[in-house]
């Protein structure tokens, strides 16, 4: 790392501030979002994950408790 940062600084010019300038903010309107970027659709999506490891988990304990 120490032999990167000493050949890296080696002949590069300084930054230098020669103009400022107020910038204004845009007014955007707010973009409707994709059903599959909303927060229902990752409640829903996590709600059928556990649901899926739930309904396997409990038939590999069946599976268990009968051998």
């Amino acid at each position: 790392m120490a032999n990167f940062v000493q050949s890296f600084s080696v002949g590069m010019p300084k930054a230098t501030i020669t103009n400022f300038q107020k910038v204004t903010q845009i007014e955007r309107k707010p973009i409707a979002k994709p059903f599959w970027e909303t927060q229902l659709f990752m409640w829903l999506c996590i709600i059928l994950g556990g649901g899926a490891v739930a309904y396997f988990a409990f038939g590999l304990l069946k599976n268990m408790k009968n051998e």
